[in-house]
């Protein structure tokens, strides 16, 4: 991978390789992380975009197709944004100061517990439990939680973009949802670019110790996510799944009705 330390270095490196092309640089792209829109001149847009030293982040996000979008309004179409941006941090250190107050409670104490999770959450329902210590980025205000669901140790939600998580899931120690990341192209993160894409997982699924799930990612119903995957794409509905990536290994069927751990039959079935 080409290290790009500057613009003017990103802008000759793209002058002298017409083969390269920036995450998203594309015309077909109009949801990568630069969205130019239209037939256009990109090596020409690209070295005024990553040469211009004279003007502002906000400037330059505007002439590579940002049209006078601010950083909320690019959140809020999953384009990438600065996060450092004011208007974009609002309230997070309240919403984090929230979670610290959670993280102090005994790992005992269940009415506190629930108490403070009604606090912190955008949603949740009844019969959750959290357990000691949880992270998240904004203190879990972007997420949605159903009924009964179970979160082990080190539950880590980078909400800064809804996560959305259905009734009766279980999630081992150490999972992570991720709704942000970053794009490829090096002078963007040098700029603090991020992007925030929503997570889906429907109802009664169990991830596995160690799991991360990445942006955009939905999970059907029913779905098993074997211990140190990385789901980087949609999972459907009534299926194990696991792998780095994360792949469909088989259907849920007639032996998970027979048997609940290799050859160990199962002598209860509700």
């Amino acid at each position: 991978m080409v290290r790009i330390h500057s613009g003017v270095s990103a802008a000759m490196h793209y002058r002298d390789n017409p083969g390269f092309e920036p995450f998203g640089m594309t015309d077909t792209n109009p949801k990568g992380p630069i969205t130019c829109g239209g037939p256009v001149d990109r090596h020409a847009m690209v070295i005024r975009c990553l040469t211009d030293t004279s003007v502002g982040s906000v400037r330059r996000q505007e002439q590579c197709g940002g049209g006078n979008m601010d950083n909320v309004a690019r959140r809020a179409q999953e384009l990438p944004y600065h996060y450092d941006d004011p208007a974009i941090m609002g309230d997070q250190l309240a919403f984090q100061e929230e979670l610290y107050r959670f993280n102090q409670l005994h790992p005992t104490d269940v009415h506190g517990k629930d108490k403070q999770l009604r606090r912190m959450f955008a949603s949740i329902g009844d019969e959750c439990h959290v357990e000691v210590p949880a992270h998240s980025n904004w203190g879990f205000h972007h997420v949605r939680m159903g009924r009964g669901v179970y979160c082990n140790v080190n539950f880590t939600c980078v909400d800064d973009a809804d996560i959305t998580i259905g009734d009766w899931c279980l999630f081992g120690p150490n999972v992570v949802i991720a709704t942000a990341g970053h794009p490829i192209l090096p002078i963007l993160r040098e700029h603090h670019y991020t992007y925030a894409i929503p997570v889906s997982i429907g109802s009664n699924v169990w991830v596995g110790a160690n799991v991360s799930i990445l942006p955009g990612v939905t999970i059907g119903d029913n779905v098993v996510i074997g211990a140190g995957s990385v789901v980087d794409r949609d999972i459907p509905s009534d299926v194990v799944a696991v792998g780095v990536p994360c792949k469909v290994l088989r259907p849920i069927g007639q032996k998970d009705r027979d048997y609940y751990l290799r050859e160990r039959r199962l002598d209860v079935h509700e």
